[in-house]
């Protein structure tokens, strides 16, 4: 299948959503507390290079805030938060089932999670690999089933390396979660420890796939996204879309990953706010435009060009 969009572009009708916390940076004695002191966030290894100019826009905020960003896997993130080590923490999964299992277990009622952003966990390869479209099912049965891949493509000579971060890493637990639904895979995965080394792995041979975020590629012009056809869960097929930020905002994608700030305490300390900022400040929204992910409190208007 040869499914092109000639051209994709976002008109933005920008109505960023601004909290009120942030009045040109006033204090009053009332949240005095909120605008000065020290917070220390954990932030998953993947999101850190998309994140780190969005803590450099908190700080010029609040500077009287000494903000602490930590990077770690995401594995220790959330062990962090179970352990009430962490006040806040930025990840891009949900619980795994042993974590769950221990909230359950010592009664720990589920944190107040905000979400900054929709992201996506993608397939891709250098530009020159021959391959840009996968269906969904093909992509199971060379993962879940051992066929091959170059069986299906003969312009594939060999069989591919798959990439991907660490079993730690929040990459591996939504391939896990959202491609593989769970099974076992039966495809050997080569693992790195760190997304940046995955993206350089694949750049610098060929004949690779690397699965990571859309969030790591998106400005990458060395490396393209592989389309994946797939059935929704009405049932509906939908063919294989260009992989880019307007069709994660039209649904148009199988691996959607909201990117979630979640929180030690349900109450407004400075974690909220620094929740909130990240999540609901235009000047972060507008960010999370620009690096070619979906921001979740933007008004977008799509304008589609000539589909062929």
């Amino acid at each position: 299948m040869n499914y092109k969009i000639l051209s994709i572009c976002f008109v933005i009708a920008i109505s960023f959503f601004l909290y009120s916390c942030n009045e040109g940076g006033k204090k009053s004695d009332d949240n005095d507390a909120m605008t000065s002191g020290k917070l220390t966030v954990y932030c998953d290894e993947a999101l850190y290079n998309l994140m780190q100019p969005t803590f450099r826009m908190y700080d010029s905020t609040f500077p009287d805030i000494k903000l602490t960003t930590v990077k770690v896997n995401a594995r220790e993130a959330m062990a962090k938060l179970l352990s009430a080590n962490a006040e806040a923490i930025i990840m891009a999964r949900d619980y795994l089932k042993d974590e769950d299992s221990l909230m359950k277990k010592f009664n720990v009622k589920q944190y107040p999670v905000m979400v900054c952003a929709e992201d996506a966990l993608v397939f891709y390869t250098q530009k020159s690999f021959p391959l840009d479209t996968l269906t969904e099912t093909q992509l199971k049965n060379v993962l879940l089933n051992g066929q091959s891949l170059p069986g299906y493509f003969h312009a594939i000579k060999s069989e591919p390396k798959f990439v991907i971060n660490n079993n730690s890493s929040s990459e591996y637990a939504n391939f896990i979660s959202l491609v593989a639904k769970n099974q076992t895979i039966k495809k050997k995965l080569l693992m790195f420890a760190g997304s940046d080394s995955v993206i350089n792995y694949v750049k610098n041979n060929s004949g690779t796939i690397g699965i990571g975020y859309l969030s790591q590629i998106a400005k990458d012009t060395n490396l393209k996204g592989i389309k994946i056809s797939y059935i929704d869960s009405a049932g509906k097929y939908v063919f294989p879309h260009t992989v880019h930020q307007a069709n994660v905002l039209r649904g148009n994608y199988p691996y959607i990953v909201p990117l979630k700030i979640y929180l030690l305490q349900d109450m407004k300390n400075k974690a909220f706010w620094f929740g909130m900022f990240l999540s609901k400040e235009g000047v972060v929204q507008k960010y999370f435009l620009k690096a070619g992910i979906v921001p979740v409190y933007a008004q977008i208007r799509l304008v589609e060009g000539e589909q062929y």
